[in-house]
């Protein structure tokens, strides 16, 4: 029985013992009014506790909110979708306007903010190939300016201990780095009003030019960005990292891609996936044996795109025989709450009949753990 079950029984037990009083048209007796007052002290002594507790909670929340700006985020993890078919009908949808005759068409200018998308899942976990690699990678709210932890040393010294005798200390160093969102954005090529009456064509403008352009920059960024001005700083640039280059000679991809798991492995990290360029990619599946069939066996799955069972995202802004493999919770991307989308007639496009359009929004790539994160690098000879 919880506090407010208890307070609910000691009340219903002083009015049971009033009521009856007052239906016989009598007085409580001596032993009624002891059981009312103890009663209603009991009542007053649950109030005081319920109150206490209450107040905690009202602490524990203060705190949590307090913890937001500096890079407090909610529980359960959530992936960008950005490019995706969805989201692009959703920032379409929000550009129609009603005409008079009810049909819709794109609204002559305005703004929209359309949250950034997300899903609750990646691909990954219904067997589906990545579209990006930004889709196995947490993705967080965070404010203009935050801070948050990353690991820079991790040294396990867990060990079996007689009693009475010092536990070994096991150096897990936290540091504090600042974080910044930065803004991302795109403006269209002018096109012709007319032609985004059509709702499909108006899709794939907002698809295709506005929307994918975000993605791939980010991309960019996340991979190679140097970190200056307001540039994100990318996995090639981030320190602490792992770093694999096949040894001379050992020009089998797949065989190295193996190797790459090892080394993450054995240093007690779990793979997630990998991130490779759309031509090394295609080596690794048109690998042919003597006879000239295609021979990759039970590491390669093209369906799925997986390499020894990890899941393969391809980037055309990281270089050929260059790759990534991370590992859980090696990172996570910072988001603000949207996608704006802008769009109008600005200068001489309105006697062209013509309308352009602006996309943004604000990321940042959070590196948490480096030791999870391995760049590897294919030998040619």
């Amino acid at each position: 029985m919880n506090l407010k079950e208890k307070r609910q029984a000691a009340l219903k037990s002083a009015t049971e013992l009033i009521d009856g009083a007052k239906a016989g048209g009598r007085d409580l007796t001596d032993q009624e009014y002891r059981q009312v007052e103890a009663s209603v002290a009991e009542i007053k002594g649950l109030d005081a506790e319920i109150a206490r507790i209450s107040g905690q909670k009202s602490y524990v929340q203060a705190i949590a909110d307090l913890a937001g700006p500096q890079g407090g985020e909610t529980d359960g993890a959530h992936y960008l979708d950005l490019g995706s078919k969805a989201h692009a009908t959703s920032l379409a949808n929000a550009m129609k306007g009603t005409r008079p005759d009810g049909t819709k068409a794109l609204v002559p200018n305005g703004s929209v903010v359309v949250g950034t998308p997300i899903i609750d899942s990646t691909p990954v976990a219904l067997g589906r190939p990545l579209r990006s690699f930004l889709q196995a990678i947490p993705a967080v709210e965070r404010p203009a300016a935050y801070s948050y932890l990353a690991q820079s040393v991790r040294t396990e010294n867990a060990a079996v201990v007689s009693s009475g005798n010092v536990k070994p200390v096991s150096v897990l160093s936290l540091v504090k780095k600042p974080g910044k969102l930065s803004v991302i954005a795109t403006l269209s090529e002018p096109i012709d009003k007319f032609v985004l009456e059509d709702a499909q064509a108006l899709d794939t403008w907002i698809g295709a030019e506005l929307s994918q352009a975000i993605l791939t920059a980010l991309e960019a960024q996340v991979l190679n960005g140097d970190g200056t001005g307001d540039n994100l700083t990318g996995l090639a640039n981030t320190s602490g990292i792992q770093l694999f280059t096949s040894a001379a000679g050992n020009t089998d991809k797949l065989v190295e891609l193996r190797k790459a798991l090892t080394k993450l492995e054995t240093a007690g990290e779990v793979p997630v996936q990998f991130i490779l360029n759309p031509n090394d990619w295609e080596a690794l599946t048109i690998k042919r044996n003597a006879s000239g069939e295609f021979d990759t066996g039970n590491a390669i799955d093209a369906e799925k795109r997986t390499a020894w069972g990890i899941p393969v995202a391809l980037s055309n802004s990281l270089a050929a025989n260059t790759y990534y493999l991370l590992g859980e919770d090696a990172a996570v991307i910072g988001r603000d709450k949207g996608v704006v989308t802008e769009w109008g007639v600005p200068g001489d496009l309105f006697t062209r009949n013509q309308v352009q359009a602006r996309t943004e929004g604000r990321f940042n790539l959070e590196v948490r753990r480096p030791s999870a994160v391995l760049k590897g690098t294919f030998v040619t000879v």
